[in-house]
């Protein structure tokens, strides 16, 4: 019975994602589509930007154990058109996304690693990719070297800085 509803919820999702992706109504088969901006970019997170209050705040790159340079922390790549990976912490992940020429983001079935405990931030940064606490629909604004992703009905939004590729093994 879970798995059922589970499997309804999905499918709503994705339908909902559907027609948020289709501007207004129009039918996208004969409207003229642009690439997906964010396929082949890689990424790795600078701040959380609270927009309501103001706030910026570095991640916390004091991770147990870890000796490593602080650029491969919190790391995000779209490698293609669906498929996402990256880094909390110390734990990697990768799932599927999607992403609209309206600048929706949906990310889903993300599966992280368990090495060792992450963060308090690595787990707040996976928890607003996976689309938990908050509405599950992401929006972003994508710059030559930013890339905003927007959540909390766009009250904050995790601020990443522009990389030249991907830093792990995952």
């Amino acid at each position: 019975m879970k798995k059922m509803v589970f499997l309804l919820c999905a499918l709503a999702v994705l339908a909902f994602t559907a027609v948020s992706c289709n501007d207004n109504g129009v039918n996208t088969s004969e409207a003229p589509q642009e690439s997906n901006p964010l396929a082949g970019t890689s990424w790795v997170l600078v701040e959380f930007v609270d927009v309501e209050n103001g706030e910026n705040r570095k991640p916390d790159y004091n991770v147990v154990g870890w000796d490593g340079d602080s650029d491969t922390l919190y790391q995000l790549s779209f490698v293609d058109d669906t498929l996402a990976i990256g880094n909390k912490t110390v734990n990697g992940f990768s799932g599927k996304y999607l992403a609209c020429y309206t600048n929706n983001l949906l990310m889903f079935q993300l599966r992280t690693t368990l090495k060792c405990c992450d963060t308090d931030d690595g787990e707040l940064y996976y928890t607003v990719l996976n689309g938990i606490l908050f509405d599950g629909m992401l929006h972003f604004t994508l710059y030559p070297q930013e890339l905003h992703i927007f959540y909390n009905n766009g009250k904050e939004y995790l601020k990443f800085k522009k990389t030249g590729g991907w830093d792990n093994e995952y």
